[in-house]
Protein backbone atom coordinates (compact mmCIF):
# COMPACT_ATOMS: atom_id res chain seq x y z
CA UNK A 1 0.00 0.00 0.00
CA UNK A 2 1.01 3.35 -0.64
CA UNK A 3 1.78 5.72 1.94
CA UNK A 4 -0.04 8.68 3.00
CA UNK A 5 1.03 12.24 3.38
CA UNK A 6 2.61 12.96 6.65
CA UNK A 7 0.76 16.59 6.73
CA UNK A 8 -2.49 14.75 7.56
CA UNK A 9 -1.26 12.76 11.01
CA UNK A 10 -3.22 15.51 12.99
CA UNK A 11 -6.58 14.06 11.16
CA UNK A 12 -6.05 10.39 12.29
CA UNK A 13 -8.65 9.23 14.03
CA UNK A 14 -8.92 5.92 16.88
CA UNK A 15 -11.16 2.85 16.29
CA UNK A 16 -14.03 3.36 18.26
CA UNK A 17 -13.83 -0.63 18.55
CA UNK A 18 -12.62 -3.58 16.30
CA UNK A 19 -13.10 -7.08 15.86
CA UNK A 20 -11.68 -10.13 13.70
CA UNK A 21 -14.28 -12.21 11.90
CA UNK A 22 -11.54 -14.53 10.10
CA UNK A 23 -11.34 -13.89 7.05
CA UNK A 24 -11.62 -11.52 3.91
CA UNK A 25 -15.09 -9.26 4.41
CA UNK A 26 -16.98 -9.34 1.08
CA UNK A 27 -20.23 -7.69 2.06
CA UNK A 28 -21.39 -5.28 5.65
CA UNK A 29 -24.55 -3.63 6.52
CA UNK A 30 -25.86 -2.45 9.60
CA UNK A 31 -29.54 -3.84 10.44
CA UNK A 32 -31.97 -0.11 9.56
CA UNK A 33 -32.13 -0.12 13.31
CA UNK A 34 -28.39 -0.23 14.13
CA UNK A 35 -28.70 -3.26 16.28
CA UNK A 36 -27.02 -5.75 14.36
CA UNK A 37 -24.02 -5.67 12.03
CA UNK A 38 -24.27 -8.61 9.23
CA UNK A 39 -22.05 -9.28 6.08
CA UNK A 40 -20.16 -12.17 4.34
CA UNK A 41 -16.85 -13.62 4.06
CA UNK A 42 -14.34 -15.10 1.24
CA UNK A 43 -14.24 -18.29 2.96
CA UNK A 44 -18.22 -18.65 2.35
CA UNK A 45 -19.11 -17.84 6.05
CA UNK A 46 -22.00 -15.36 7.02
CA UNK A 47 -21.00 -13.02 10.52
CA UNK A 48 -22.81 -10.81 12.64
CA UNK A 49 -21.99 -8.83 15.71
CA UNK A 50 -24.08 -7.25 17.79
CA UNK A 51 -23.92 -3.18 18.31
CA UNK A 52 -21.49 -3.02 21.30
CA UNK A 53 -20.41 -6.39 21.38
CA UNK A 54 -16.58 -7.28 20.73
CA UNK A 55 -16.84 -10.63 19.20
CA UNK A 56 -18.93 -11.77 16.00
CA UNK A 57 -20.87 -14.86 15.27
CA UNK A 58 -19.46 -16.60 12.14
CA UNK A 59 -21.42 -19.07 10.59
CA UNK A 60 -19.98 -21.62 7.58
CA UNK A 61 -22.85 -20.84 4.89
CA UNK A 62 -21.77 -20.32 1.02
CA UNK A 63 -19.86 -23.52 0.67
CA UNK A 64 -21.01 -26.33 -1.94
CA UNK A 65 -18.39 -28.30 -4.95
CA UNK A 66 -15.38 -26.20 -3.94
CA UNK A 67 -17.15 -22.74 -4.29
CA UNK A 68 -17.09 -20.93 -0.81
CA UNK A 69 -17.47 -17.59 -1.05
CA UNK A 70 -20.33 -15.24 0.03
CA UNK A 71 -20.70 -12.43 -2.02
CA UNK A 72 -22.81 -10.22 -0.91
CA UNK A 73 -25.85 -9.14 1.31
CA UNK A 74 -28.73 -7.19 2.37
CA UNK A 75 -31.29 -6.10 5.67
CA UNK A 76 -34.92 -6.24 4.68
CA UNK A 77 -36.82 -2.81 5.46
CA UNK A 78 -38.41 -3.62 8.80
CA UNK A 79 -35.15 -5.49 9.71
CA UNK A 80 -36.37 -8.87 10.57
CA UNK A 81 -34.51 -10.65 7.60
CA UNK A 82 -31.08 -11.02 6.69
CA UNK A 83 -30.27 -12.04 2.83
CA UNK A 84 -26.81 -13.45 1.75
CA UNK A 85 -25.71 -14.69 -1.45
CA UNK A 86 -22.79 -16.34 -2.77
CA UNK A 87 -20.80 -18.48 -5.35
CA UNK A 88 -22.76 -21.73 -4.38
CA UNK A 89 -25.37 -20.21 -6.56
CA UNK A 90 -27.56 -20.16 -3.31
CA UNK A 91 -29.49 -17.48 -1.30
CA UNK A 92 -30.05 -17.62 2.39
CA UNK A 93 -32.46 -15.78 4.28
CA UNK A 94 -31.47 -15.36 8.22
CA UNK A 95 -33.77 -14.75 11.10
CA UNK A 96 -30.54 -13.33 12.89
CA UNK A 97 -32.66 -12.40 16.20
CA UNK A 98 -32.81 -16.89 16.18
CA UNK A 99 -29.73 -17.40 14.73
CA UNK A 100 -30.68 -19.53 12.42
CA UNK A 101 -31.74 -19.56 8.26
CA UNK A 102 -35.50 -19.09 7.44
CA UNK A 103 -34.90 -20.19 4.16
CA UNK A 104 -32.32 -21.26 1.80
CA UNK A 105 -32.67 -20.77 -2.32
CA UNK A 106 -31.29 -21.86 -5.28
CA UNK A 107 -30.73 -19.00 -7.44
CA UNK A 108 -30.58 -20.89 -10.51
CA UNK A 109 -28.23 -18.52 -12.59
CA UNK A 110 -24.49 -19.46 -10.98
CA UNK A 111 -22.72 -17.01 -8.69
CA UNK A 112 -25.60 -14.52 -6.69
CA UNK A 113 -23.76 -11.30 -6.74
CA UNK A 114 -26.48 -8.93 -6.59
CA UNK A 115 -29.10 -8.76 -3.73
CA UNK A 116 -31.36 -5.98 -2.95
CA UNK A 117 -34.30 -5.90 -0.30
CA UNK A 118 -37.67 -3.70 -1.49
CA UNK A 119 -37.04 -0.25 0.13
CA UNK A 120 -40.60 -0.73 2.24
CA UNK A 121 -42.03 -4.23 1.23
CA UNK A 122 -40.57 -7.89 2.54
CA UNK A 123 -39.56 -8.41 -1.63
CA UNK A 124 -35.99 -9.22 -2.46
CA UNK A 125 -34.47 -9.15 -5.58
CA UNK A 126 -31.72 -11.42 -6.66
CA UNK A 127 -29.63 -11.98 -9.54
CA UNK A 128 -27.34 -14.70 -10.70
CA UNK A 129 -26.27 -14.62 -13.88
CA UNK A 130 -28.80 -13.98 -16.29
CA UNK A 131 -31.55 -14.34 -14.62
CA UNK A 132 -33.64 -12.14 -12.00
CA UNK A 133 -35.84 -13.29 -9.42
CA UNK A 134 -38.08 -11.56 -6.91
CA UNK A 135 -38.92 -13.81 -3.53
CA UNK A 136 -41.23 -13.04 -0.36
CA UNK A 137 -39.35 -13.43 2.85
CA UNK A 138 -39.72 -16.52 3.51
CA UNK A 139 -37.70 -17.59 0.09
CA UNK A 140 -40.44 -18.20 -1.81
CA UNK A 141 -40.15 -17.25 -5.95
CA UNK A 142 -42.87 -14.40 -6.92
CA UNK A 143 -41.73 -14.10 -10.12
CA UNK A 144 -38.87 -14.18 -12.46
CA UNK A 145 -38.40 -11.26 -13.82
CA UNK A 146 -37.02 -10.29 -17.31
CA UNK A 147 -35.11 -12.00 -20.55
CA UNK A 148 -31.99 -10.93 -20.54
CA UNK A 149 -28.82 -11.67 -22.80
CA UNK A 150 -25.92 -11.69 -20.55
CA UNK A 151 -24.82 -11.45 -17.13
CA UNK A 152 -26.76 -9.19 -14.63
CA UNK A 153 -24.03 -6.18 -13.25
CA UNK A 154 -26.02 -4.08 -10.92
CA UNK A 155 -29.33 -3.85 -9.23
CA UNK A 156 -31.08 -0.40 -7.61
CA UNK A 157 -34.23 0.12 -5.87
CA UNK A 158 -35.95 3.35 -5.74
CA UNK A 159 -38.47 4.08 -3.40
CA UNK A 160 -40.44 7.10 -4.75
CA UNK A 161 -41.12 5.61 -8.48
CA UNK A 162 -41.65 1.54 -6.45
CA UNK A 163 -39.05 0.29 -9.16
CA UNK A 164 -36.26 -1.71 -10.05
CA UNK A 165 -33.50 -0.57 -12.03
CA UNK A 166 -31.09 -3.45 -13.47
CA UNK A 167 -28.29 -3.52 -15.83
CA UNK A 168 -26.26 -5.73 -17.99
CA UNK A 169 -24.60 -5.46 -21.26
CA UNK A 170 -25.57 -2.05 -23.33
CA UNK A 171 -29.28 -2.30 -21.37
CA UNK A 172 -30.43 -0.11 -18.49
CA UNK A 173 -33.94 -1.39 -17.77
CA UNK A 174 -36.30 -0.17 -15.35
CA UNK A 175 -39.37 -2.81 -13.71
CA UNK A 176 -42.66 -1.69 -11.77
CA UNK A 177 -44.07 -3.71 -8.89
CA UNK A 178 -47.90 -3.48 -9.93
CA UNK A 179 -50.44 -3.31 -7.25
CA UNK A 180 -50.90 -7.21 -7.44
CA UNK A 181 -46.88 -7.75 -7.22
CA UNK A 182 -46.52 -8.73 -10.24
CA UNK A 183 -43.61 -7.81 -12.49
CA UNK A 184 -44.69 -7.31 -16.48
CA UNK A 185 -42.63 -5.59 -19.27
CA UNK A 186 -39.77 -2.73 -18.67
CA UNK A 187 -41.64 0.58 -18.51
CA UNK A 188 -38.42 2.18 -19.77
CA UNK A 189 -34.99 1.01 -21.60
CA UNK A 190 -31.93 2.79 -22.09
CA UNK A 191 -29.37 1.02 -25.02
CA UNK A 192 -25.71 1.93 -24.72
CA UNK A 193 -23.04 -0.25 -26.55
CA UNK A 194 -21.16 -0.71 -23.40
CA UNK A 195 -20.37 -3.40 -20.75
CA UNK A 196 -22.03 -1.52 -17.49
CA UNK A 197 -20.19 -2.15 -14.13
CA UNK A 198 -23.15 -0.78 -11.63
CA UNK A 199 -26.12 1.07 -11.05
CA UNK A 200 -27.07 3.67 -8.32
CA UNK A 201 -30.81 5.84 -8.38
CA UNK A 202 -30.74 8.77 -6.97
CA UNK A 203 -33.38 9.01 -3.98
CA UNK A 204 -35.93 11.64 -5.71
CA UNK A 205 -35.95 9.23 -8.91
CA UNK A 206 -34.73 12.05 -11.45
CA UNK A 207 -31.60 10.54 -11.93
CA UNK A 208 -29.84 6.87 -12.43
CA UNK A 209 -26.34 6.67 -12.92
CA UNK A 210 -23.88 3.53 -14.02
CA UNK A 211 -20.63 3.56 -14.58
CA UNK A 212 -18.95 1.42 -17.46
CA UNK A 213 -16.13 -0.65 -18.64
CA UNK A 214 -14.49 2.02 -20.95
CA UNK A 215 -13.73 4.39 -18.11
CA UNK A 216 -17.16 6.34 -17.67
CA UNK A 217 -19.87 6.78 -16.02
CA UNK A 218 -23.88 7.84 -17.50
CA UNK A 219 -26.26 9.45 -15.94
CA UNK A 220 -29.74 9.52 -17.93
CA UNK A 221 -32.20 12.25 -16.92
CA UNK A 222 -35.65 10.24 -16.43
CA UNK A 223 -38.07 13.48 -17.25
CA UNK A 224 -36.50 13.62 -21.26
CA UNK A 225 -34.35 10.84 -21.26
CA UNK A 226 -30.83 12.89 -21.88
CA UNK A 227 -27.72 10.80 -21.59
CA UNK A 228 -24.79 12.92 -19.63
CA UNK A 229 -21.78 10.88 -19.93
CA UNK A 230 -18.93 11.80 -17.79
CA UNK A 231 -15.72 10.59 -19.11
CA UNK A 232 -12.15 11.46 -18.51
CA UNK A 233 -11.64 8.59 -15.79
CA UNK A 234 -7.48 7.38 -14.98
CA UNK A 235 -9.42 3.62 -14.43
CA UNK A 236 -12.86 1.95 -14.14
CA UNK A 237 -15.19 3.55 -11.76
CA UNK A 238 -16.03 1.08 -9.56
CA UNK A 239 -18.63 2.66 -6.92
CA UNK A 240 -20.32 5.70 -7.26
CA UNK A 241 -23.25 7.28 -3.99
CA UNK A 242 -25.89 9.64 -4.30
CA UNK A 243 -26.65 12.25 -0.68
CA UNK A 244 -29.97 11.87 0.29
CA UNK A 245 -31.00 15.26 -1.32
CA UNK A 246 -29.69 13.99 -4.61
CA UNK A 247 -27.51 16.69 -5.29
CA UNK A 248 -24.22 15.24 -5.22
CA UNK A 249 -22.89 12.19 -7.02
CA UNK A 250 -20.12 10.69 -6.07
CA UNK A 251 -17.65 8.93 -7.97
CA UNK A 252 -14.15 6.61 -7.77
CA UNK A 253 -12.04 6.23 -10.91
CA UNK A 254 -8.75 7.80 -9.29
CA UNK A 255 -6.59 8.58 -6.59
CA UNK A 256 -9.13 11.30 -5.20
CA UNK A 257 -13.25 11.47 -5.28
CA UNK A 258 -15.01 12.95 -8.14
CA UNK A 259 -18.45 14.93 -7.36
CA UNK A 260 -20.76 16.40 -9.34
CA UNK A 261 -23.33 18.39 -8.71
CA UNK A 262 -26.60 18.36 -9.71
CA UNK A 263 -28.29 21.51 -8.00
CA UNK A 264 -29.44 24.10 -10.59
CA UNK A 265 -29.49 23.19 -13.86
CA UNK A 266 -27.12 20.28 -13.61
CA UNK A 267 -23.62 19.40 -14.40
CA UNK A 268 -23.48 19.58 -17.80
CA UNK A 269 -20.77 22.31 -18.85
CA UNK A 270 -19.28 22.26 -15.48
CA UNK A 271 -16.00 21.29 -13.77
CA UNK A 272 -17.12 18.43 -11.07
CA UNK A 273 -15.46 18.85 -8.10
CA UNK A 274 -12.18 17.20 -6.49
CA UNK A 275 -11.79 15.73 -3.11
CA UNK A 276 -7.74 15.12 -3.07
CA UNK A 277 -5.97 13.28 0.03
CA UNK A 278 -5.38 9.28 -0.13
CA UNK A 279 -2.42 8.17 -1.94
CA UNK A 280 -3.75 5.55 -3.89
CA UNK A 281 -7.05 4.62 -5.77
CA UNK A 282 -10.16 5.00 -3.81
CA UNK A 283 -12.28 2.10 -4.10
CA UNK A 284 -15.90 2.35 -2.30
CA UNK A 285 -17.86 5.71 -1.09
CA UNK A 286 -21.16 6.32 1.09
CA UNK A 287 -22.94 9.48 2.09
CA UNK A 288 -23.77 9.64 5.69
CA UNK A 289 -27.36 8.64 6.16
CA UNK A 290 -29.26 12.07 7.29
CA UNK A 291 -26.37 14.11 7.20
CA UNK A 292 -23.93 15.56 4.99
CA UNK A 293 -20.71 13.71 5.14
CA UNK A 294 -19.38 11.27 2.39
CA UNK A 295 -17.04 8.34 3.65
CA UNK A 296 -14.49 7.25 1.68
CA UNK A 297 -12.45 4.05 1.29
CA UNK A 298 -8.76 3.71 -0.74
CA UNK A 299 -6.34 0.90 -1.62
CA UNK A 300 -3.80 3.06 0.89
CA UNK A 301 -5.95 1.34 3.83
CA UNK A 302 -7.57 4.28 4.61
CA UNK A 303 -10.74 5.66 5.37
CA UNK A 304 -11.72 9.26 4.94
CA UNK A 305 -14.37 11.31 6.02
CA UNK A 306 -15.26 14.67 3.85
CA UNK A 307 -17.43 17.54 4.37
CA UNK A 308 -18.90 18.25 -0.20
CA UNK A 309 -21.68 20.41 0.99
CA UNK A 310 -19.70 23.10 3.17
CA UNK A 311 -17.12 22.97 -0.44
CA UNK A 312 -14.09 22.01 1.95
CA UNK A 313 -11.77 19.75 -0.35
CA UNK A 314 -9.21 18.39 3.05
CA UNK A 315 -10.39 15.47 4.80
CA UNK A 316 -12.38 15.61 8.14
CA UNK A 317 -10.98 12.71 9.73
CA UNK A 318 -9.06 9.59 8.86
CA UNK A 319 -8.87 6.04 9.55
CA UNK A 320 -6.02 3.56 8.87
CA UNK A 321 -6.21 0.37 8.47
CA UNK A 322 -3.29 -2.31 8.05
CA UNK A 323 -4.88 -3.29 4.66
CA UNK A 324 -7.05 -2.60 2.13
CA UNK A 325 -11.07 -1.29 3.35
CA UNK A 326 -13.13 -3.62 0.99
CA UNK A 327 -16.85 -2.33 2.16
CA UNK A 328 -18.41 0.45 4.14
CA UNK A 329 -21.50 0.83 6.09
CA UNK A 330 -23.29 3.35 8.06
CA UNK A 331 -24.72 3.18 11.69
CA UNK A 332 -28.09 4.62 11.06
CA UNK A 333 -27.45 6.98 13.29
CA UNK A 334 -24.83 8.67 10.90
CA UNK A 335 -22.85 8.70 14.26
CA UNK A 336 -20.14 5.66 13.10
CA UNK A 337 -18.99 4.42 10.05
CA UNK A 338 -18.13 0.60 9.93
CA UNK A 339 -15.46 -0.65 7.76
CA UNK A 340 -14.62 -4.37 6.49
CA UNK A 341 -11.14 -5.19 5.66
CA UNK A 342 -9.13 -7.55 3.17
CA UNK A 343 -7.25 -8.67 6.31
CA UNK A 344 -10.96 -9.80 8.35
CA UNK A 345 -11.17 -7.09 10.43
CA UNK A 346 -14.18 -4.80 11.04
CA UNK A 347 -13.37 -1.38 12.55
CA UNK A 348 -16.01 1.35 13.61
CA UNK A 349 -14.86 4.59 13.15
CA UNK A 350 -16.65 7.54 14.64
CA UNK A 351 -17.79 10.37 12.55
CA UNK A 352 -15.53 13.55 12.76
CA UNK A 353 -17.12 17.05 13.70
CA UNK A 354 -17.41 19.77 10.86
CA UNK A 355 -15.30 22.48 12.09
Amino acid sequence: MKKLETDISRKLLKPRWAVNVGNYVTSLKYSPEGTVLAGTQADGGVFWILEGSKEAICIPTHKKGGLCSGLCSDWSSDGKYFASGGQDGTIRIWNIGQGKTSAEVDAGGGWVENLAWHPTEPFLAASAGKKLKIFDSQGELIQEVGDFASTISGISWNKKLNSLGVVCYGNVRFYQMSSENSWSKPWKNYQLKSSLLSIKWAPDGKHIACSCQDNSVHVWILRNDEDLEMSGYAVKVRDLDWDEKSRFLATTGADRITLWDFSGKGPAGTRPLELKGHADLVTRLSFQPGGKLLASASQDGSVMFWSPFSEKTQPLGIGVGETEPSTLSWHASGSHLAAGYSNGHVIAWSTPQDT
